[in-house]
């Protein structure tokens, strides 16, 4: 919960800005709140076998079509491919 508490407060103060990103308020939330949980453990996935949709599309040098398991794609709006 107290991840949770922590996102919202990041996304209260941020929303609205020209910034704004859900993930990246998301990831400052994560980064405040591992060292304080002990139950609560991340570890980053490998960005050739699980690219984001904007390596995928967009900086195809960064990873492999051949290797990747899964693209995380929920971001791209208007990419209907």
């Amino acid at each position: 919960i107290a991840l949770i508490d922590t996102w919202l407060a990041d996304l209260k103060r941020t929303a609205g800005s020209s910034s704004f990103e859900e993930q990246h308020s998301l990831n400052r939330a994560l980064k405040l709140s591992v060292g304080k949980s002990s139950a609560l453990r991340v570890a980053k996935l490998n960005e050739s076998k699980f690219p984001n949709g904007k390596i995928w599309w967009y900086l195809p040098h960064h990873t492999s079509k051949a290797d990747a398991y899964v693209v995380h794609c929920n971001w791209v709006k208007f990419n209907k491919k």
